[in-house]
């Protein structure tokens, strides 16, 4: 395929699935061979493995569809493939229209007019504005941005009130039982989510003694190398530097299970590998637990399982990145969860967050080459350092960012260094909490002030609020997000954080963020909260490393100062000074300051 130049692969750094945490394991994103070329050479190959349910078809869909946004965005368009070897092709097209309908839910949940197309639940739901009527204000393509706040989809999408059911492919209310009739709101309209060419139609063969899924491999295996015997006929005449052979964005096998374990190891899996990586950009191999036995030559290695805690009774899904031979990645087992719309969401491990596994010398090595995106926060940091310090060198730079530790534990672990733009405060008494509410209610300081509650519902504290007789406007000013009671893990509390600061640096035009955690007394309530020794201390380093400049444009060298620091104010609420978290919270934060 013959592509305009300035469609090539030389802009692209790391590419960006998207995925809740799943770029984090990566320092932003997968890495191809061949990085900073116009054309690689070859693709990237993800093997997935684990036990059986716990979420690895899911997982692979969402990085063939996240891949293949990125590309179409850079101007590369290729088109995705998922191959099942296990009849599943209604399902699959389920599950493709349900991620695509989970985009524009999440879009609609976006501050208003942070996008060009707020929602297209109209063009989605025809049956929708035929319900709603006079309360939706749409052409069915795009949202009237001066009545979106009176609109009646987008006020139901954001306070959570209606649901999409991938099964009947429609919506619902969230209140009720999806059978009930009354409860159905619109059916989709499928048509307007294009899946042409992704998935394969059922195949029916004569029954014999070989297995429908070999007949199918052996099919899928002959499309691939024919596909790669043309590629290397076109390529003596086409221009590296404006072509690519690749013929898809991504390219998914599945249904390994189908074989039994004789079967599955005759299989000539090592060439398909080699073959795949000349086709696709990124390939994706979907195995069971057998897989860890057997050998590719493979990129990336990813294992999912299924745990229990025992001393909570509570079962959950986990991963770990076995390997990754191209770029570095974040070690250790990360908690995730198959969320409502069939999404895989990834919440990296605490300590992830607390530890930098790099050097100076390395960090430096790295700095002088154009593939650097490792950690994002500290290459963001440092293009920004060296545009507005010309003279300066880059070591001279570095060392201005980076701390060593002396502590023995922490030996060889380089941090980013401290900056004034985050400030720690404990919140210790119920009058201290009250004044607290005082200097919001009367502060005009252009501030977002967000209240984290743990165990404390909105409606008590807005009506603390209005016992002390708070003017009604500051009650504007602030934002609640509840967490929820029992079942949350310190990751999962972590991710929430993250992702909302990260947003909020996104849209909103304030410069000042107040995070108030409200209230650390009740953390007994979060049985898996409660026992991660690490939380207060991962809290603190999210938001000091969030602090960084927002807004700059590296590439236009932009040297307007204004607007490209975020100040935040953390501030912890624990009102039992005789739980001992608050000990915790107080002498983590006598540390934080005196460092």
């Amino acid at each position: 395929m013959v592509m305009e130049k300035n469609n090539s692969f030389d802009e692209i750094a790391k590419i960006a699935t998207n995925i809740p945490g799943f770029d984090d394991l990566f320092f932003g994103g997968l890495r191809l061979p061949d990085y900073g070329k116009d054309t690689p050479e070859e693709g990237l190959c993800i093997i997935i493995y684990g036990s059986r349910s716990v979420g690895k078809s899911h997982l692979a869909m969402q990085i063939m569809r996240g891949v293949d946004t990125y590309l179409k965005e850079k101007g590369i368009q290729l088109s995705p493939r998922y191959r099942s070897l296990n009849y599943m092709e209604e399902e699959l097209r389920k599950r493709y229209i349900s991620l695509e309908v989970s985009k524009w839910i999440d879009n609609a949940r976006l501050p208003i007019g942070s996008v060009e197309n707020e929602c297209r639940f109209c063009q989605l739901f025809p049956g929708l504005k035929k319900e709603l009527g006079n309360f939706v204000y749409s052409d069915g393509n795009k949202c009237d941005k001066d009545k979106q706040n009176e609109c009646c989809i987008l006020k139901m999408v954001r306070h959570e009130l209606i649901n999409y059911n991938y099964n009947s492919q429609s919506i619902h209310w969230t209140l009720g039982s999806v059978n009930d009739h009354e409860n159905f709101i619109a059916s989709l309209d499928s048509k307007t989510i294009n899946t042409d060419g992704i998935f394969d139609e059922n195949k029916s063969f004569n029954s014999d003694y070989t297995s429908v899924a070999y007949k199918l491999f052996k099919e899928y295996q002959k499309d691939i190398y024919d596909s790669v015997n043309k590629n290397n006929v076109s390529d003596k005449y086409s221009d590296k530097k404006t072509a690519t052979n690749f013929q898809y964005s991504c390219y998914v096998m599945d249904g390994f299970t189908a074989f039994d374990s004789d079967e599955l190891f005759r299989l000539p899996l090592t060439d398909l590998v080699m073959k795949l990586k000349k086709v696709a950009v990124v390939s994706i191999l979907v195995f069971d637990d057998r897989a860890k036995d057997m050998h590719f030559y493979d990129d990336v290695r990813i294992d999912m399982q299924r745990a229990y805690d025992k001393e909570t009774q509570y079962s959950y899904s986990q991963l770990q990145v076995v390997k990754s031979s191209l770029q570095q990645h974040v070690h250790g087992w990360h908690k995730c969860r198959k969320m409502r719309d069939l999404s895989i969401k990834i919440f990296p491990s605490v300590h992830s967050v607390l530890l930098r596994r790099f050097t100076a010398d390395s960090a430096v090595l790295r700095l002088s080459q154009n593939n650097l995106n490792y950690p994002q926060s500290l290459l963001e940091r440092f293009q920004y350092e060296r545009t507005i310090s010309k003279n300066t060198s880059e070591i001279e730079i570095l060392k201005g960012l980076l701390l060593e530790k002396s502590n023995e534990n922490e030996k060889g672990i380089v941090y980013l260094k401290d900056n004034d733009n985050l400030e720690v405060c404990l919140v210790s008494t119920i009058e201290e909490h009250d004044k607290m509410l005082g200097e919001i209610a009367f502060s005009n300081k252009d501030t977002t002030h967000s209240f984290l509650l743990l165990g404390v519902t909105e409606q008590r504290l807005r009506k603390r609020m209005s016992e002390l007789e708070l003017p009604k406007e500051s009650l504007k000013k602030i934002q609640c997000w509840e967490s929820g009671l029992g079942c949350i893990w310190a990751d999962e509390f972590l991710s929430i954080i993250k992702e909302y600061i990260q947003t909020w640096k996104k849209y909103s035009k304030q410069n000042h963020l107040h995070i108030i955690i409200d209230d650390f007394a009740n953390l007994g309530f979060f049985p898996l909260m409660e026992k991660e020794k690490s939380l207060i201390p991962a809290i603190i380093n999210i938001c000091r490393t969030e602090t960084m400049y927002r807004g700059y444009d590296v590439e236009n060298k932009n040297d307007d100062s204004d607007n490209k620091k975020t100040d935040i104010k953390l501030t912890f609420v624990c009102t039992d000074p005789e739980k001992e978290v608050y000990k915790h919270i107080n002498k983590l934060i006598t540390n934080y300051k005196n460092n």
